[in-house]
């Protein structure tokens, strides 16, 4: 603070304050001292008070100057609360309410990180966000009441309003990027999804019966992009709005509207793999929207497989072919 500054606000408060009651207080151009634990309390509730020992912060507000679990406030702005001896910063009434020992925390907004204990690196932005986090440490929340029931989880991140923020989350390395996206996600690990409520209401008519709980390894990219049923999967993958995948170890593309898939400007696409499983109920017909679609089928006991190929001839006419 500069000393024209300081001078000022010496001089409003002895105008304005100068019937009160100064203790052991001491005023110069450089600084206001106390020889002992003293204050300046201004206006009913203490709203504003002046620390004159310790860590010697200004602190606005009904009780702001405090300290929290052993965590001494080094400074306090109506709602700032810096917590110099264990590297906490938070922004919002009742934010990191509870902390003890956490650490290198950073949170913006009304009861973030509430609950947390022992928690350390977390980053939450959002009313509620990690609201529920006691002890887990390295997540990072944007949104309201995003992770708001993570309790025990790490390292997991959640943007978009309640992510991650239905079920209690006890697992980690979770990713989820849309509002309500993972939003039932309990114990399941190692789970991606992006798109709004992705991995929470999915299916061929989407529910939230379906949303992911205790499945891992799990990727969806899409609006309401998740799981085919209540049965939780394991490295399933499905990709595309309201694509769902019901098998393990499996990747779905798109939903059940699409039809064609091309790969660059060509519309030709190679694929490599140990072999390529094609199942459909019925055959389509022979025209220019299946051309080049291959149809097989597996023959019983003592019979020949068949396969065939739709394709156009010199006449334009579409049929299938049989290729051996």
């Amino acid at each position: 603070m500069s000393k024209k500054v300081l001078s000022i606000f010496v001089l409003v408060l002895t105008l304005a304050f100068s019937t009160q009651a100064f203790a052991s207080l001491t005023f110069t151009t450089d600084a206001i001292t106390g020889t002992t634990t003293s204050s300046i309390d201004l206006g009913s509730g203490n709203a504003l008070s002046l620390q004159t020992t310790g860590n010697g912060a200004i602190n606005l507000g009904s009780g702001l100057l405090t300290s929290l679990g052993g965590a001494t406030f080094s400074g306090t702005v109506k709602g700032l609360n810096v917590y110099e001896n264990v590297g906490n910063l938070a922004l919002g009434s009742e934010a990191l309410n509870r902390t003890t020992t956490g650490s290198e925390n950073t949170v913006i907004g009304f009861q973030t990180l509430f609950s947390n204990t022992s928690g350390s690196s977390n980053t939450a932005n959002g009313a509620y966000a990690l609201y529920s986090n006691t002890t887990g440490g390295s997540n990072t929340a944007i949104g309201w009441s995003s992770l708001g029931y993570s309790t025990t989880g790490s390292s997991n991140t959640a943007i978009g309003s309640n992510s991650l923020g239905v079920g209690t989350v006890t697992g980690n390395y979770n990713t989820a990027n849309g509002a309500l996206a993972l939003g039932g996600n309990t114990t399941g690990s190692s789970n991606t999804a992006i798109g709004a409520s992705a991995g929470w209401k999915s299916g061929a008519t989407p529910a939230t019966a379906n949303a992911v709980t205790i499945g891992s390894n799990l990727t969806f990219l899409g609006y309401q992009s998740g799981l085919g049923s209540t049965t939780q999967r394991t490295n399933s993958t499905a990709i595309g709005n309201e694509a769902y995948v019901d098998a393990d170890n499996t990747v779905v593309l798109g939903d059940e509207n699409v039809v064609d898939v091309f790969a660059g400007s060509t519309k030709q696409a190679k694929v490599s793999a140990k072999g390529i499983q094609l199942t459909t109920g019925t055959k389509p017909t022979c025209d220019a929207t299946t051309r080049g679609t291959v149809w097989y089928v597996a023959g019983g006991t003592g019979v020949a497989d068949t396969s065939e190929m739709c394709r156009k001839d010199a006449g334009d006419a579409y049929a299938w072919v049989a290729l051996y």
